[in-house]
């Protein structure tokens, strides 16, 4: 019975046609074909995907507190008293709280003559002070005793001349007219003082005789 498959009939007729080569060559291609191994069995890929959410859904059982590690690598630190000081140290510490109480020493006499020398710097200046004022006012007595002698003597219009003297002295007249004035005032009175039979002159003149 004769094969449906057309690939079948080809093979056949060129099997047919070649003869004994066609079986050589169907026996060096087998030869030539290399036996396949199995495949590895492939895992299912629900097992697969169910382990690593296990692993992702629960990352308490593997991840450690930072807290942790910190307390249990540092070190425990405990206070510790400061090292006694070597005796240079304390050489040092006893030399510099020496100069130190040298230093406010100094400046401390310093002060206290500088207070000295204030306090009779015043107590000068005050005596030097009284001083003047007490001469001032001894100048100033004796000067008014010898104006008061003057004053006394002469007669009455040679005093009241001395005295207009003494009371315009110093005094600058304002304008010409005020000059004018007061030396017309004083050749009167120079007029009078001279004036044998002016009032007051007569009588003085009669007791000296």
């Amino acid at each position: 019975m004769a094969s449906s498959d057309p690939m079948e009939e080809f093979l056949a007729r060129e099997r047919a046609a070649l003869g004994d080569a066609a079986a050589q060559f169907q026996t060096s291609s087998a030869d030539r074909t290399p036996a396949l191994s199995p495949a590895p069995a492939i895992a299912s890929p629900t097992t697969t995907t169910s382990q690593a959410a296990q692993a992702v859904t629960s990352p308490a059982a593997s991840f450690t507190s930072p807290g942790a590690v910190f307390a249990s690598s540092s070190p425990a630190v405990s206070a510790k008293s400061p090292p006694p000081q070597s005796q240079f140290e304390q050489e040092w510490q006893a030399k510099h709280r020496e100069a130190i109480a040298a230093r406010d020493e100094a400046a401390a006499a310093k002060h206290g003559e500088i207070v000295r020398e204030a306090r009779a710097a015043i107590d000068r200046f005050y005596e030097e002070y009284n001083e003047k004022k007490e001469r001032a006012i001894a100048d100033n007595r004796a000067a008014q005793e010898v104006e008061a002698q003057a004053a006394a003597r002469g007669a009455l219009w040679e005093r009241t001349v001395r005295q207009i003297d003494l009371a315009t002295k110093g005094v600058v007249a304002v304008g010409a007219e005020a000059a004018r004035d007061t030396s017309r005032m004083r050749d009167l009175l120079q007029d009078l003082r001279r004036d044998p039979d002016a009032p007051g002159n007569k009588p003085r003149k009669q007791a000296a005789a």
